[in-house]
């Protein structure tokens, strides 16, 4: 509860004014990332510009930032706390081929943010090179 009063020049208080506010300034536990991400944790070529992730254990509707290799997008939990970065949503094409991390975090209501909960991948979008062929 937060309460004012004021004082005149007098020494007279005014009745209190109140209002009740509510602090939270707790952070959200991490949200679950589901894993293998695109079957077996390999984006190659056909999957770089529309990597599928999941995962669960948000707050309702809590608003997730989602991070691949440093690129991130911005997802809604459902009602369950169920989450899906999918489709088109995240096209981490340009990136260099290798490990990369891919992390989630929740914002709660309060803006207070949860730790990130973090999985590796492994971008391999390049063909490999074609055999030699020798006719004799």
């Amino acid at each position: 509860t937060v309460s004012a009063t004021q004082t005149d020049n007098a020494g007279n208080t005014s009745v209190a004014a109140t209002t009740t506010i509510t602090l939270d300034n707790s952070a959200p536990t991490a949200v679950t990332i589901n894993t293998p991400i695109e079957v077996d944790d390999i984006v190659n070529a056909s999957e770089d510009d529309s990597v599928l992730v999941t995962g669960s254990g948000a707050e309702a509707n809590a608003s997730l930032n989602v991070n691949i290799g440093g690129q991130s997008q911005s997802v809604t939990a459902d009602a369950s706390g169920n989450w899906t970065l999918s489709g088109n949503e995240l096209d981490i094409s340009a990136l260099s081929n290798g490990t990369l991390t891919v992390s989630a975090t929740q914002t709660d209501s309060a803006g207070n943010i949860s730790p990130a909960a973090t999985t590796a991948i492994t971008l391999d979008n390049t063909a490999p090179t074609g055999h030699a062929v020798s006719v004799d």
